[in-house]
């Protein structure tokens, strides 16, 4: 029995040196691990939060753009009723004067001659004097 209780109690250190032996194994491989993180996992984090700030202020700026949009559609609207208006308002006043011209009897009716702009007349060169 004393033989028995001597391979059990040796069974248990062996196993608790494999114990031992994995759960340092375990702390170099979380230490590699950790390591590999911050080399190559921080800087794409860090590179992430920039895009993430610049897709915020790109974000404002669209947000700009659609307010600077919507009142350039109010404005074209705006511009597209008043072009409306004054043709309405320049067909009716070409209406009244055809009426007006119609209404003067032909009788009274003279041509307008426009007065011709007077030109000047062309210098002639200067002659070299010869020697």
């Amino acid at each position: 029995m004393e033989l028995a209780v001597l391979a059990a109690v040796l069974a248990l250190f062996v196993s608790l040196g494999a114990l031992w032996l994995v759960g340092n194994i375990q702390n170099k491989i979380d230490f590699q691990n950790d390591t590999f993180s911050q080399v190559h996992i921080k800087p794409l984090r860090a590179e992430l939060k920039a895009v993430e700030s610049h897709i915020k202020i790109l974000e404002q700026k669209v947000g700009g753009l659609d307010e600077l949009f919507d009142k350039t559609e109010n404005v074209t609207k705006n511009q597209e009723e008043i072009r409306h208006v004054l043709k309405s308002q320049l067909l009716e006043i070409h209406q009244k004067i055809e009426v007006l011209d119609h209404s003067i009897p032909q009788r009274y009716r003279t041509a307008v001659k426009q007065k011709e702009q007077p030109t000047k007349p062309k210098e002639k060169p200067k002659e070299k004097p010869s020697i």
